[in-house]
């Protein structure tokens, strides 16, 4: 949620600094997050799907312990995504993160690369297709499920022709 973002991302040197990692404090970020929590807000969208691992801590608690895994380990990190190659190599990097799975780490990456200032691969280089792509893909072929190589393919094969199909539809 941009409200949760704001709240953690302001004070600790998010936004230009967030290659650098300067300013986490885990033990601040739990405080601000707790407090939300009891005032009754909603820290996540739905959207934000994740698993606890097995803990049965609540879910702030789990995304700041991955946060503080990531921040002890952002060297090492970038150099790894820098040395990557591409999108679909970096986005292999993430998985490595606790509570990633290729779908979490692809949207990292996407994010990482749109502005081109963290990143510099390009986006229509490969795709991961999450399980609502897979889900339409599957529907449109007429098929019970799609893997993620024919998900893939019929990206591409949507993506080379969106424009002819856009200004069919008067776009």
């Amino acid at each position: 949620k941009e409200e949760t973002y704001a709240a953690l991302g302001a004070p600790y040197g998010y936004g230009d600094g967030a290659r650098s990692g300067v300013g986490w404090d885990r033990t601040a970020a739990l405080k601000i997050l707790r407090a939300r929590k009891r005032a009754g807000e909603r820290l996540f969208t739905g959207a934000y799907m994740m698993t606890n691992g097995g803990s049965t801590r609540p879910k702030h608690e789990v995304v700041v312990s991955r946060l503080a895994w990531v921040h002890k380990r952002i060297p090492q990190l970038l150099k790894a995504l820098d040395d990557a190659g591409g999108l679909e190599q970096a986005t292999r990097v993430l998985t490595a993160i606790p509570g990633f799975g290729w779908f979490t780490a692809y949207e990292c990456m996407i994010d990482a690369v749109w502005e081109q200032r963290v990143l510099s691969y390009s986006l229509n280089a490969w795709v991961y297709a999450g399980p609502g792509a897979c889900r339409g893909l599957s529907h449109l072929l007429g098929r019970a499920t799609v893997s993620q190589a024919v998900a893939q393919q019929g990206l591409e094969v949507l993506r080379q022709s969106q424009r002819e199909w856009l200004k069919k539809a008067g776009a």
